[in-house]
């Protein structure tokens, strides 16, 4: 995690407050790292390329998910017709 990522989070943060909160920047900066201090240890992070491999792979799963719910509805009407031709 970059050094500068808390102090860049709570200047976003500052930026986007009405103009009368603006004024508490020091008490609003404090409280904003400190609660962001407090709930990032709870996440994981992954680094960019990680998260590109993980990005391809889902995107492979997917498209072989797609493939397969493809076969299954071409191999369902395979059976109802031949369901359809054994009644007959």
């Amino acid at each position: 995690m970059p050094k500068d990522f808390l102090q860049n989070m709570a200047g976003k943060i500052q930026e986007s407050l009405p103009e009368g909160l603006k004024n508490t920047h020091a008490e609003i900066d404090r409280v904003v790292k400190e609660q962001l201090e407090n709930v990032l240890p709870n996440f994981k992070f992954a680094k960019q390329d990680e998260f590109e491999i993980q990005q391809k792979i889902l995107l492979k799963t997917r498209s072989e998910v797609d493939d397969l719910k493809a076969r299954i509805i071409e191999l369902e009407a395979v059976i109802r017709t031949l369901q359809t031709q054994k009644e007959d």
